[in-house]
């Protein structure tokens, strides 16, 4: 009796599958496919090298990279006296809010938010 007639179209083409891949080096697959692992692997890792900056554009219009360190001076700037509110927590929030080309005038809303947000927490937010 023939097994293969007992299988369903699924298993039979699973096994073709799995058979054609057994035979198959990662060159010839790669060559098969079109592929160059090569080169892509070469992209990835050169990917991998480079971080992705984060920028804001200025009032003037020109980009600059997003510096947390400004963006918490700000924040303390504007909760002197204000012994509960931590600025690195909204500065953080912030931040996490951000995407690549926001405005400045995007971030001091989005700190301005997130410090509204927090209102529930502690009045001293507000």
């Amino acid at each position: 009796m023939n097994t293969e007639t007992n299988m369903t179209t699924s298993e039979h083409i699973n096994n073709k599958t799995k058979e054609a891949n057994i035979n198959m080096t990662p060159e010839t697959m790669n060559t098969n496919l079109g592929m160059d692992t090569k080169n892509i692997s070469a992209n990835i890792s050169a990917s991998q090298e480079q971080p992705v900056l984060m920028r804001v554009r200025k009032r003037n219009g020109s980009l600059q990279p997003v510096d947390v360190n400004k963006i918490v001076n700000v924040v303390i700037a504007c909760s002197t006296g204000l012994r509960q509110v931590d600025p690195m927590r909204i500065a953080t929030k912030a931040i996490s809010g951000l995407y690549d080309g926001a405005t400045t005038m995007e971030l001091d809303e989005l700190c301005i938010q997130t410090a509204s947000m927090l209102i529930s927490e502690d009045p001293e937010y507000s």
